[in-house]
């Protein structure tokens, strides 16, 4: 069960990577992290952003669907399964293929999201999934 954890925990310094390396910013150019962005050029750039709530129900549904079927692991590992699933989701989103269809799809200010918002979404998807746990087990 120890690589499950190990692999949660290298989950998060590998979406660093790979999305420093495709091109997304380490956090936004106007210097905050903590405030939630009224400039345009801050869409998805700060720790907090105005899809988080969205990645608080990610780890909602990914514990709630996970937990039934993984009864035998301790919810530690389910949690941990959660971090990986986020981590991985937040690496496709910040593709150049699904920045674009958000942009199609009406999302036109959106530019890919910064480190720091990646790393704020998964915080939050494991607040969801915690908050779950602590409710079905």
């Amino acid at each position: 069960m120890i690589w499950l954890y190990v692999a949660a925990i290298c989950c998060i310094p590998i979406m660093i990577i790979v999305e420093v390396l495709n091109g997304r910013n380490f956090r936004c150019g106007c210097g905050n992290v903590i405030t939630l962005p009224r400039a345009q050029k801050c869409y998805c750039q700060h720790l907090l952003g105005p899809w988080s709530i969205t990645h608080i129900g990610h780890g909602i549904f990914f514990y709630g669907v996970l937990r039934s079927p993984l009864e035998d692991f301790p919810a530690a590992g389910v949690l941990a399964i959660v971090i990986i699933i986020e981590s991985i989701w937040e690496m496709f989103e910040n593709t150049e293929i699904v920045i674009d269809w958000y942009r199609r799809s009406g999302h036109t200010r959106y530019n890919g999201d910064s480190v720091v918002n990646s790393l704020g979404d998964i915080t939050c998807c494991v607040i969801g999934a915690f908050v779950t746990m602590l409710f079905i087990g």
